[in-house]
């Protein structure tokens, strides 16, 4: 049973598979019930406690041990963190002289932020089964660590700064022990916020959050969900969620979940509807305090800010470039989006001026044909991997 989870209902058991990491949670649950004799499949208040204290982040682990750093799974045990000896640095592949450490977070931003980081000019390699990303910047060391753990460990000094979403830091109250650089607006699939929202089955009677009062809430977001529903006088059980959340609001193993959602495919295509939204999230750039006073860290920090920034608003923009008769100039410059500010360079034929402006990546076929006609000649459009203003 170790292996996987059991669920009982009036049909029998069911058993569903459970991912190796989860495996060992489970059967560390279902052996602490054992002992205690706490056999209901819905945990109480103290067991969901203990489910959401033990914030099982195996990736994360394994990572700080990698890299010689004191690991605990309590919330708020961020004083036992240490910064990581230079000599196991150097077992590990990080630059000794590195000038700071950023916090690449693993799982669904990773790949996007990778990403982002490439288009804002950086080469960055994550070798097979490492937790140690490669950048060709000798100013910086990169580590993976799980989204839910960067605020934690940039609070604690274990990263310099690190790219983790608001919900996390939320959920784990770091607020004032780190220092937010600003937002970077994109996520898993979209350049927008992320939800976290309250949701039922469609065939639910729930209607209202004060309807759950005295059920059994499945969530990833603990602490922000009981904070929830405490401001709202409303009394829940609220247990940790290991994935397929959505799974447990359809099964009727709980009365509700609070989970994540940036376009709602997921919650329709379970047959979930919302009841609430908890929290809107979207990416921060956050530093540790130290680190941000040092003036070469912060210089650094905020070069790369800045360069990521412009590199989301590249992301959409093309440079567009063309010849332009002087006569019509006027006339081309009143087709052109009122935003831009075009450049214009005068010619070795003085009748005709180059001119050279940004405009949406959506709207450059409209621009086209229209200055094609005025008499517009060698149109070229080109991507643009950064926009800084």
């Amino acid at each position: 049973l170790c292996g996987n989870m059991a669920f009982m209902s009036g049909a029998g058991v069911r058993f569903g598979c459970a991912s190796g990491g989860q495996r060992a949670a489970h059967c560390n649950s279902m052996q602490m019930s054992a002992v205690k004799g706490t056999g209901d499949a819905r945990s109480s208040s103290t067991t969901s406690t203990s489910r959401a204290s033990a914030s099982p982040i195996a990736a994360g682990a394994a990572a700080a041990a990698a890299a010689g750093l004191s690991y605990t799974d309590g919330v708020a045990e961020t004083d036992s963190h240490k910064v990581t000896p230079l000599s196991r640095r150097k077992k590990s592949g990080l630059k000794p002289d590195a000038l700071v450490t950023v916090g690449f977070p693993k799982g669904s931003l990773q790949e996007p932020t990778l990403d982002l980081f490439e288009r804002a000019g950086w080469n960055i390699k994550v070798p097979s089964r490492s937790y140690f990303p490669l950048v060709d910047d000798e100013d910086i060391n990169g580590m993976l660590f799980r989204a839910q753990e960067l605020g934690r460990y940039t609070a604690s000094g274990i990263v310099d700064m690190a790219i983790t979403g608001f919900d996390w830091i939320n959920e784990y109250g770091v607020q004032d022990s780190i220092v937010e650089v600003g937002v970077l607006n994109y996520s898993k699939v979209s350049d927008g916020c992320v939800r976290w929202v309250l949701a039922v089955p469609n065939d639910s009677p729930v209607q209202c959050v004060e309807d759950l009062d005295g059920g059994v809430i499945s969530s990833e977001l603990v602490h922000t969900t009981r904070r929830f529903f405490a401001d709202r006088g409303v009394s829940v059980s609220v247990e940790f969620s290991w994935g397929a959340t959505e799974l447990k609001a359809r099964g009727n193993f709980v009365d509700a979940i609070v989970d994540v959602t940036e376009t709602g495919d997921s919650l329709r295509a379970n047959n979930l509807r919302v009841v609430d939204t908890l929290l809107t999230s979207s990416t921060r750039m956050i530093a540790n305090k130290a680190a941000w006073q040092d003036a070469r860290k912060r210089e650094k920090i905020e070069e790369i800010f800045m360069l990521l920034n412009g590199a989301l608003s590249a992301k959409r923009m093309v440079g567009l470039k063309m010849n332009a008769p002087r006569a019509i100039l006027d006339k081309v410059l009143a087709v052109l989006p009122a935003s831009t500010s075009p450049t214009i360079s005068p010619l070795y034929n003085e009748e005709f001026v180059a001119l050279e402006v940004v405009v949406d990546d959506k709207t450059e076929r409209l621009w086209i044909p229209q200055l094609k006609k005025l008499g517009c000649s060698a149109l070229v459009t080109y991507p643009i991997n950064l926009m800084v203003m």
